[in-house]
């Protein structure tokens, strides 16, 4: 991940997790191992007004901030564009989505990460996959 390949070359990195995990945590474990790696973690409930309150104190002092998520998602919880470069104008803003980034299209709207977007495309059976 971005993430993790920053605290690679030396980034304070902390991970904003929610209260509540989005998948369930057995599923997690592998995956996590890789892409958490060398991040610290918070807890957050960007719901509520304390997490927000502790989530902005943090964006006022980042350089980078990268998220995935759908417009909708990020837009839902305060953190669009505007509201970021408001609280930190030097901010660098990296949002990723697997379906098209600033472009829109028909799946603009879904979530996805690189492996979805990998097998969508047909890059995967360059790398040793596909029917024999």
């Amino acid at each position: 991940t971005v993430g993790s390949t920053l605290a690679r070359f030396g980034a304070q990195v902390t991970l904003v997790q929610p209260v509540r995990p989005s998948v369930e945590p057995w599923n997690a474990v592998v995956f996590g191992l890789h892409a958490q790696r060398g991040k610290e973690s918070v807890l957050l409930d960007l719901r509520s007004e304390q997490g927000q309150e502790v989530l902005w104190r943090l964006v006022a002092g980042a350089a980078v901030i990268t998220m995935n998520g759908t417009d909708q998602q990020l837009d839902a919880l305060g953190l669009n564009e505007a509201r970021l470069n408001e609280i930190n104008p030097r901010l660098i803003l990296v949002q990723l989505d697997a379906w098209g980034g600033p472009r829109r299209g028909p799946k603009s709207d879904h979530l996805g990460y690189v492996d979805l977007a990998q097998a969508a495309t047909g890059v995967l059976s360059r790398f040793g996959g596909g029917p024999e």
